[in-house]
């Protein structure tokens, strides 16, 4: 598993305490409970970020994840069931988990059917476009993207 972006980001975050708050570590069995209910198994990098960090804030910029046990309620923080809700409401793609919104109508998702090295790709979707091409590769990893993010606002 390809971890070393993730592992320098992951030090970053650590470091930078005053410009990082985040919910916490979950357990590996409400992470089952959730792969169950998404109908996808979250591997890779961003399944370590949700054992170590579970979701949060670093400058600003909200990374999207498990902020409770109750993963069903909505919180700013939740990615789980910000993507359930999406599901429901928009069409969004069931291989698709959101982990960042800055709010311009474009989603960053982990994309479960683009699996390279034990990661799923990071991907740009707009739910406003109806046709052609929805998804834009952002990212090889999680830990890439998330690196990227840290690196950007120091």
């Amino acid at each position: 598993m390809r971890l070393s972006s993730y592992e320098a980001a992951k030090e970053l975050i650590l470091t930078e305490e005053e410009i990082a708050s985040f919910v916490g570590p979950q357990p590996s069995n409400l992470l089952e409970q959730i792969e169950q209910i998404l109908e996808l198994e979250i591997i890779g990098s961003y399944r370590n970020f949700l054992e170590t960090f579970g979701a949060g804030i670093f400058a600003g910029v909200k990374i999207l994840g498990i902020s409770s046990d109750d993963f069903k309620s909505p919180s700013m923080l939740n990615g789980i069931n910000y993507t359930l809700t999406l599901r429901k409401e928009i069409g969004l793609p069931s291989n698709l988990l959101v982990i960042y919104n800055p709010g311009n109508g474009e989603l960053f998702c982990l994309d479960f059917n683009q699996i390279k090295a034990g990661e799923p790709e990071i991907v740009s979707y707009m739910p406003a476009i109806g046709m052609g091409l929805e998804y834009d590769a952002i990212a090889d990893n999680f830990g890439e993207f998330l690196y990227e993010i840290v690196c950007d606002d120091l």
